[in-house]
């Protein structure tokens, strides 16, 4: 059962429509741009997402304006990470952008497309299928024994 009792409204019916429409901007915004949201491409920090902490695996992420840390440890603290270090943001960037323009040459990205197209060529996909079928096989040939088995045992 309902109850529409106006006069318990936080939001004022303005406010409400203002956010509705919002709302249906942003879902069209982001049909328009294949369902991803701006902050998702241009993330204001490199290492969002990427990063984990060395002693309890948790994020690494800017702790403040200035610095990357531990997420568990600033938000839980001590008893959840012991890691209390924190390293600045655009030393840790720059650190990382020197070392992929050192390992991402030409030479290692065609080797790692080179790579991926072999893995992904038809000859290694059919030779995949191959083995998983005679694993799929086994598989049912030993689920049938079992059953074989159990069904013996119960006459």
């Amino acid at each position: 059962m309902r109850v529409v009792r106006p006069e318990l409204r936080i939001v004022s019916p303005e406010a409400w429509a203002a956010v509705q429409a919002r709302l249906v901007s942003s879902r069209a915004q982001r049909r328009s741009s294949g369902g991803r949201r701006r902050r998702d491409i241009d993330a204001a920090y490199l290492l969002s997402g990427f990063a984990r902490c060395a002693v309890c695996g948790g994020s690494v992420a800017p702790v403040d304006r200035r610095a990357y840390g531990c997420i568990r440890f600033h938000k839980l603290g001590a008893t959840q990470c012991g890691n209390a270090l924190r390293k600045p943001i655009a030393a840790l960037d720059a650190a990382v952008v020197r070392r992929m323009r050192e390992l991402l040459t030409p030479a290692s990205v065609r080797q790692i497309i080179d790579a991926l197209e072999q893995e992904f060529s038809s000859s290694t996909r059919a030779r995949d299928l191959t083995r998983y079928r005679r694993e799929l096989a086994t598989v049912e040939t030993k689920i049938q024994n079992l059953t074989n088995a159990i069904a013996e045992g119960r006459s």
